[in-house]
């Protein structure tokens, strides 16, 4: 099972329940923002295969647009390397389209400061917006005038990973992210820079 941790966070998962049972509509367009200054980037991509900004984080906001919105039918990237010191790119912004014609954009990087990581999701119906940065999610369906906030508990995303991942191995349910997503999200996020 690929390791995309974000899955299972549980504003997350809210979201997905928003979006399964049409209560913000038919996602249209997303958008995934994880950025922040990493003063230890260089020893995050040490190694003989070091990966850059693409590959570790920006990946995990490809899978995510797949799980709201569908398929990818186009993809574009642009990537720089803002911090002169590193090897790879820390910078990148990634653009989709599904089949449907929903948009989305992701966007990442270990070299700005005024940190952001926030993941927005605007339906036919209504909206989500989950910050991670204030640990907040808000959301508007066509029933409601305002924002509404939610808060969820219990565990943090990577113990549901875990959990899910050990229920699975003892057969008690099937996983909910495969090899071929996690293939997929590689190719989408390489295919382009090749």
């Amino acid at each position: 099972m690929p390791a995309f941790c974000h899955r299972f966070h549980p504003p997350v998962l809210f979201a997905l329940d928003l979006v399964a049972n049409d209560d913000i509509g038919r996602p249209r367009m997303f958008r995934c923002r994880f950025s922040g200054l990493w003063n230890d980037a260089q020893t995050k991509i040490s190694g003989d295969n070091p990966i850059g900004a693409t590959l570790d984080t920006a990946i995990h906001g490809v899978d995510l647009f797949r799980a709201f919105c569908g398929e990818v039918s186009d993809v574009s990237i642009k990537v720089n390397r803002l911090n002169p010191d590193l090897s790879v790119e820390d910078t990148a912004i990634i653009v989709m389209q599904t089949e449907a014609g929903a948009l989305g954009v992701v966007e990442v990087s270990w070299s700005l400061p005024g940190n952001r990581s926030i993941i927005e999701i605007y339906g036919t119906a209504g909206a989500c917006i989950i910050d991670y940065d204030t640990d907040t999610v808000r959301y508007q369906t066509s029933d409601d005038l305002f924002w509404r906030t939610h808060e969820e508990g219990g565990a943090n995303r990577f113990e549901r990973e875990v959990g899910h991942f050990a229920d699975a191995v003892r057969g008690i349910s099937p996983l909910v992210i495969n090899g071929y997503d996690g293939a997929r999200a590689v190719e989408l996020c390489t295919l382009p820079l090749r």
